[in-house]
């Protein structure tokens, strides 16, 4: 009993940090797709007055 309720409990860990690791890799794509474009944005505004 207790090591079937043992598995189940690793399955859904298991489970749960695979979802927290999509999450943040996704956030950490976000994050540098938004950084990418400040930066665009900061050198194109800059550099014609350069």
């Amino acid at each position: 009993m207790y090591h079937r309720l043992a598995s189940f409990a690793r399955a859904i860990y298991k489970i749960v940090l695979m979802k927290v690791h999509d999450v943040c890799s996704f956030s950490d794509i976000l994050l540098h797709q938004k950084w990418q474009t400040a930066l665009q944005l900061y050198l194109h505004y800059r550099l014609p007055f350069s």
